[in-house]
């Protein structure tokens, strides 16, 4: 017979799991008998009784001819408390497998061309939790931008902006300042580029080659807030 449990998680292979069963079903039996009731061999039913008797799980009775018995389930029952322990072992591992490989395992540089990709790639970000600074060469007033600066308002993040200050950039500060009032603008130059600042990840757009490289690197996160932070301390009011 084939056995109803399956115990090759405890050590046991498909014919040890069954001539066990059958001991256990008969409480003490022959070769013979064991190997018809099981399906093992007859050529190889020692073999696998000798196993058992190894791992505790048969006993050899010495009568006339050879007889055996099953030995405790408590042995099983043992084997499986050890394997729970070491599959809990390897679950605390595979956790902090997890951790390193939000940190390391994932792509942290990515580079997409397009203006569908921009906003593609930009919706896999998370949101910024604490600041979010930007470097803006135009100040458009886009509906997906205002929904994002109106939430991060709403949660209490701080938003400064550079902002290229020409005349149709002014018309469009003064409907963001409108729209989200707790926004800081202030004035600085620049020829073709957009960059978002956070504490985990910093994109940086290049406009004039429609391209977008997102950097998920808290050190040149860090790196750049500082720059970004010196310029803004020098840069005009809006």
């Amino acid at each position: 017979m084939k056995a109803s449990i399956d115990l090759k998680l405890l050590g046991l292979n498909a014919w040890q799991s069954a001539v066990y069963e059958s001991l256990v079903h008969f409480g003490k039996a022959g070769a013979m008998e064991l190997a018809q009731n099981s399906g093992v061999p007859y050529g190889r039913i020692y073999d696998v009784l000798n196993s058992l008797v190894e791992k505790k799980l048969a006993k050899i009775i010495p009568e006339d001819s050879k007889k055996f018995v099953p030995g405790d389930p408590a042995v099983l029952k043992h084997i499986l408390e050890q394997r729970k322990k070491e599959l809990e072992e390897i679950s605390e591992k595979l956790s902090k497998f997890k951790e390193m490989y939000s940190e390391k395992g994932k792509e942290n540089i990515w580079i997409t061309k397009g203006r569908r990709n921009f906003y593609k790639s930009l919706e896999q970000l998370p949101w910024a939790e604490k600041y979010t600074y930007h470097i803006k060469q135009d100040a458009e007033f886009h509906p997906y931008w205002v929904r994002c600066n109106k939430k991060l308002a709403r949660e209490g993040v701080e938003i400064k902006q550079l902002i290229n200050p020409t005349s149709e950039n002014m018309e469009n500060i003064k409907k963001w300042k409108k729209a989200v009032p707790t926004t800081k603008m202030r004035a600085f130059k620049n020829e073709g580029i957009a960059m978002d600042i956070s504490s985990n990840y910093c994109w940086i757009a290049l406009i004039h080659s429609n391209t977008l490289i997102v950097i998920k690197d808290k050190a040149f996160s860090k790196l750049m807030k500082t720059l970004f932070l010196n310029t803004y301390k020098n840069a005009p009011k809006i």
